[in-house]
């Protein structure tokens, strides 16, 4: 069993007080204490690493942080001075901003409307001040290396990385300077994480303070100063980066050194088990081209891509929720054309509803706002004169 201190803070080489400093912070939840007497510190300009399995506490630990659940027993500063959070709001007020996996992005606005959302700029006459905003919203994008998006251009329409960027530039147009980045890369394609390796550069040396939550061991080492684990919701311990190693991380999240087991993994199915469900040339536009899938009795079969890549598209079109454009589908060495969703299909129906009701929302806030623009522009046209 590993043994830690976990008391002890590795020491830093940052000047000055800490930009946030949580101590002895619990929270309990019924039947579960998610957090028992954890402490965390973030120094401006430092990239603080939170490590920990499934469980650990990361996830109660932010929302915390970020004023979401009220901690039990504990103490929060935010620059030396001691605060605690009734809601998000407040703790945005103090210059705390979370950037999540799921961006909170209203895809039917512009670019410049999402970075503002909640506080537009405005004129000496109350109305909103669009030119202001275009100009502010162009300077922040340009900081984060992004100065070729267009502001004006419907977030709907972005990449995944380029909408990560809008958000980041919207944390800052609210004066953010603690961040706290959850699993930033887990949608990204290689190209637009290194552009994030950029971005989080620039921001430290702008000062602002970095939380980075990921899985992914060797961006904590390229990119944090220091990395704290949890485990079962307490303070396991606190490492300066380049003082450990990935083994004596691991070891520290799960409290146990781990080796590889090549024999951990099932074999692979061989003829004795028949195919049951073969897909080929599966496309559906705009996103699916051309796939092949075959998934033998007995088998699992993972689908793994980052958003945008198709893996719901081929799901959906198999199943039957979207059918395919062109392509097959053999069902027990028969040929299939399923035209509405399956038994089986059912988990993914739901979620096509869900996202059916989302669209429809951002399609109707998309239409509100351009109404409500039009207005702003003649009741501004009317003051004017």
């Amino acid at each position: 069993m590993v043994q830690e201190n976990p008391t002890a803070s590795a020491p830093t080489s940052f000047p000055g007080d800490p930009a946030l400093t949580l101590r002895n912070v619990t929270k309990t939840f019924p039947g579960v204490r998610a957090l028992d007497s954890v402490s965390f510190d973030v120094w401006p300009g430092e990239v603080h690493a939170l490590l920990g399995e499934n469980g650990a506490g990361k996830s109660t630990l932010i929302k915390i942080i970020s004023g979401v659940y009220p901690p039990d027993t504990g103490d929060l500063e935010v620059d030396g001075k001691a605060v605690r959070f009734a809601s998000p709001g407040e703790a945005q007020a103090k210059g705390i901003a979370t950037i999540y996996q799921e961006f909170s992005l209203y895809s039917e606005l512009t670019v410049a409307e999402n970075i503002f959302a909640g506080h537009m700029p405005r004129s000496k006459f109350g109305t909103i001040d669009w030119s202001k905003a275009a100009r502010e919203a162009k300077i922040l994008l340009e900081s984060l290396d992004a100065g070729e998006l267009d502001v004006n251009s419907r977030v709907g329409m972005l990449s995944v990385g380029n909408r990560q960027r809008v958000e980041i530039a919207k944390a800052l147009s609210r004066k953010a300077h603690i961040l706290i980045l959850d699993e930033p890369t887990a949608v990204l394609t290689q190209h637009d994480t290194e552009r994030l390796f950029g971005v989080i550069g620039k921001l430290t040396a702008q000062k602002v303070a970095i939380i980075y939550i990921t899985h992914r061991l060797d961006e904590v080492f390229t990119l944090s100063n220091r990395v704290t684990v949890l485990r079962d919701g307490k303070m396991v311990g606190v490492k300066n980066t380049r003082e450990t190693d990935e083994s004596g991380l691991v070891r520290m999240m799960v409290g146990r050194t781990l080796e590889l087991d090549p024999s951990a993994h099932p074999e692979l199915p061989t003829g004795d088990h028949p195919v049951v469900l073969r897909a080929k040339g599966l496309s559906r536009a705009p996103l699916l081209k051309d796939a092949h899938i075959e998934l033998r009795s007995g088998e699992i079969v993972g689908l793994a891509g980052l958003i945008g890549s198709g893996r719901s598209e081929l799901a959906q079109a198999i199943f039957g929720v979207a059918p395919q454009d062109s392509g097959t589908v053999e069902v027990d060495g028969k040929l299939v054309r399923i035209r509405r969703d399956l038994a089986v299909g059912r988990v993914v129906r739901r979620r096509c509803h869900v996202q059916q009701r989302i669209n429809a929302f951002d399609e109707a806030a998309g239409v509100i706002v351009r109404r409500c623009r039009r207005l702003a522009f003649r009741v501004g046209h009317r003051d004017d004169g």
